[in-house]
């Protein structure tokens, strides 16, 4: 058999080079999409003038860490969690329930990871332009039980499914105004602002409506 041309030789070489290239682009790409698989996915719930507001879901056997900006930074937990860092730096895990929710300070660092081998879930809100410290809590409305607080605007993230009604004071604090009844149904990990001013908040669902608060 005779030996192949130059030209042969120099076919063959370009064609060893460009499956090497292919093979190489392949196992990038895998290594790509098994990393886009498997991070964490982030989506924004809402975007204003006060905050930006996401939820991040935290696959099972990964971290997902929090950095606190230079603005005020509320995590609220949907799901069983893991936790460290946070407040003084404790780097002992400690475990959150759906519902538990702080804040974390300026320059802050705290890491989440799923109790169990389902995905956690936790909200995220980052505030704006704050002049003075938010104020978070919990509100649990059962039967008819009815709160009735005077509140600056304030950001409720859904626990539970809940559906209840909201009544506002339209006159001062000398009267009581009511304004026409407002249907509200929220799932958990919705968002929503309720206005500044007297609240008069009424379940009306089978169910305790659980609300995580943050006023601003």
């Amino acid at each position: 058999m005779r030996p192949g041309t130059p030209a042969d030789q120099k076919g063959k070489l370009v064609r060893y080079r460009l499956k090497l290239q292919i093979s190489f682009i392949a196992i990038v790409m895998i290594h790509f999409f098994v990393a886009l698989a498997s991070s964490q996915q982030v989506h924004v719930l809402l975007n204003d003038t006060r905050a930006l507001v996401t939820q991040v879901e935290v696959p099972p056997g990964e971290t997902y860490t929090l950095h606190g900006n230079q603005e005020q930074t509320v995590w609220v937990t949907l799901d069983s969690i893991v936790f460290s860092g946070g407040k003084g730096g404790d780097q002992t895990p400690k475990r959150a329930r759906a519902g538990d929710a702080a804040t974390l300070n300026k320059g802050g660092q705290i890491e989440f990871r799923s109790a169990n081998n389902l995905p956690a879930h936790l909200i995220v809100v980052r505030a704006k332009n704050t002049q003075q410290d938010l104020t978070v809590g919990s509100l649990s409305l059962t039967g008819g039980l009815e709160d009735a607080s005077a509140r600056n605007a304030t950001l409720f993230v859904g626990i539970s499914s809940s559906h209840f009604q909201d009544v506002r004071n339209l006159g001062d604090e000398s009267e009581w105004l009511p304004s026409s009844p407002e249907k509200i149904v929220m799932q958990p990990g919705s968002v929503r602002w309720i206005k500044p001013g007297i609240h008069h908040f009424k379940n009306l669902g089978p169910g305790a409506a659980k609300l995580v608060t943050i006023e601003w």
